[in-house]
């Protein structure tokens, strides 16, 4: 009984240490396909800026992403393309108002609040559309 108790424990803290070493080899796994985010970015920077997004977009990663984390870099799903695209306009509007990446004016998060799809205007465009057609 206690051979058999021990190679349970044993399989147990190999199992527990094989997942652990995964674990540890993804996060240092070097960024791939980076297209929109500085090169330089750690798996760990890239990873919280990912959950960052999904969080704004009240969104899971499949959103955007095919597969689980080793496919991560694939570009199968148009809503990656269109991700993409706003994170430039994000970029393009904080470098107008003078935001930094430390401290952004406009986030994802600014118009989508937690929604995939932000809130528009009330009907008629509200009163800011009605004085730009003007």
């Amino acid at each position: 009984m206690r051979v058999v108790s021990a190679i349970i424990t044993a399989a147990c803290a190999l199992t527990i240490g094989v997942v652990a070493a995964s674990a540890d080899a993804e996060r240092q796994q070097a960024p791939q396909n980076l297209q929109v985010l500085p090169k330089d970015m750690t798996m760990e920077q890239i990873t919280q800026t990912m959950q960052s997004i999904r969080q704004a977009l009240g969104v899971q990663c499949t959103h955007c992403h095919v597969g689980g984390p080793a496919d991560r870099a694939k570009d199968d799903k148009p809503e990656k393309t269109m991700a993409r695209n706003m994170m430039k306009m994000v970029q393009n509007l904080n470098d107008m108002l003078g935001g930094t990446a430390e401290a952004p004016m406009v986030t994802c998060f600014t118009c989508h609040r937690g929604a995939l799809k932000p809130a528009i205007a009330p009907d008629g465009g509200g009163l800011l559309a009605l004085a730009l057609r003007n």
